[in-house]
């Protein structure tokens, strides 16, 4: 009797299969071929390909993707420990969590390849990011909810890194602290990247248009009064900042100026008065 063989795969794996033989719709395809093979009970399976060549290459895919796997896994170990968090353990690729971390080490990969960084340093870094992102409240599920907060972190991370001007920065965060202290009661503080690069937006603004930080800080203060809560530093800059700071300066320079002309008619009118009196 001629054997009918069957095959026992992953669905990440058969996902990556089609698309390395350039199927159209390899997702939409994999699912479904997942969802009607699951009316079926095969006993004794055999993975087998046709084309031994294909087979190799696919085989050297997988290979080299658990790899990848196996050294995103120990880079994040590594960073759960280091953060202090003992109640999660490696993943083996006979958890259910394995699939996930298939997918996170993915992103993880395009995260390196995106800013050319080894896969080695690089997967430690894009773990403390997402660590940071969580607050230490990990898991693999919330850990890949994070992954598009990854990029944009690490970018201001390297934005502050390299400021050219890091006390400027730091005297506009000193001045809004202050700010939010006498006029709100409140102690502000900034620990986290993706607020303070905020304070190093307004310094950039401030300083292209030659703008002293306090008269800044102290107009988008005053302009937002009404509102009768704390600023976020995130609208102390853009364009409605500019619109509020110009605003500001208009309406003083229209004070100023018609105070210079009631003074002017004064002088004037003394003048006259002066002159009729000698008369």
């Amino acid at each position: 009797m001629q054997r009918n063989p069957a095959i026992h795969i992953r669905l990440s794996d058969l996902i990556r299969i089609l698309n390395f033989l350039k199927v159209d719709n390899a997702d939409q395809l994999a699912y479904s071929l997942l969802k009607e093979s699951a009316k079926y009970n095969i006993k004794g399976r055999v993975f087998v390909m046709s084309n031994k060549r294909v087979a190799n290459k696919v085989k050297r895919i997988i290979d080299n993707d658990i790899q990848l796997v196996d050294l995103f896994n120990k880079a994040l170990s590594m960073v759960l420990l280091e953060n202090k968090i003992l109640y999660a353990k490696p993943i083996s690729q006979t958890s259910r969590q394995y699939i996930v971390l298939k997918e996170v080490t993915k992103s993880a990969i395009q995260f390196c390849d995106l800013y050319n960084i080894d896969y080695s340093i690089g997967f430690i870094e894009f773990c403390r990011l997402a660590i940071e992102l969580l607050k230490k409240s990990y898991s693999i599920y919330k850990f890949k909810m994070v992954i598009p907060q990854i990029s944009k972190r690490y970018e201001n991370k390297r934005i502050l890194e390299n400021d050219e001007n890091k006390e400027g920065t730091k005297e506009v965060y000193s001045i809004y602290k202050n700010k939010a202290l006498i006029q709100f009661g409140i102690d502000y503080t900034c620990t986290d990247i993706d607020e303070y690069i905020h304070f190093y937006n307004i310094r950039k603004l401030c300083d292209s248009r030659n703008i002293p930080y306090n008269d800044w800080i102290n107009t988008q203060f005053d302009k937002l009064s009404f509102t009768g809560t704390l600023p976020l530093p995130k609208m102390l800059y853009g364009e409605k900042a500019i619109n509020r700071f110009n605003l500001k300066n208009t309406s003083n320079y229209v004070k100023e100026t018609i105070s210079e002309k009631i003074i002017l008619k004064k002088d004037v009118f003394k003048k006259r008065k002066v002159s009729n009196d000698i008369q």
